[in-house]
Parts: C-alpha cells; structure tokens; sequence
C-alpha cells in the first residue's frame, strides 16, 4: 500500500523568530523485506509555519517508515522545535569539539 513519504525537510529560522518548514515528499511503497521504494515524487513541496511557542496543541506521531500513526505518542509544536534544536545544537558541539582537537 503506498504512503507518504518525506524525502527533505528545509527549516527556516528568520532572525525575527519566524519559522518555515518547506517539507518534500514522495509516494512510497514498502516491499516484504522492509526497504522503501519512490513510486512518485510528489510536485508541490507541503509549506507551513510551526509555532515554536505552542505548548498545548497536541501532535500525533507518525512512524517514518511506515506513515502510520504511533498509538499513545504525541507532542506539541514547542516540543517538536526544541527536540529539532537541541540534536542540531549537540552536532554543533561535536563538530566543534573535534575542529578544536584536530588543531
């Protein structure tokens, strides 16, 4: 059964605080050994705008692989932004860290 698929996620952080999300997917198909196939890219990337400041809207999760919903699992845009910051801050750290050794 085919399913949505993001393919590319381009964040845009404005110095004025301002988010964009350009999301590009495709229609995928997934084969008995579990490996994922593109059947069809889709041609207008999904544009929107999270709200990095909501706490309170609740977001259900969805498996990458799959495109179906993770039962229970939820979390808000705030939290969303923060988990999306926080691994880019941690891969800066480490870059960092190993630019400084290396020198």
């Amino acid at each position: 059964m085919p399913y949505t698929r993001v393919n590319q996620v381009t964040i845009t952080n404005s110095v004025n605080g301002g988010v964009t999300a350009s999301v590009e997917e495709e229609l995928a198909l997934m084969d008995a050994k579990g490996n994922a196939y593109c059947i069809q890219i889709q041609p207008t990337p999904l544009l929107f705008s999270p709200d990095q400041n909501d706490n309170t809207t609740q977001i259900q999760l969805y498996s990458p692989t799959t495109g179906e919903a993770i039962p229970g699992q939820f979390m808000t845009p705030q939290q969303i932004m923060l988990g999306i910051y926080a691994a880019i801050h941690a891969q800066q750290l480490l870059r960092d860290a190993n630019t400084a050794s290396a020198a």
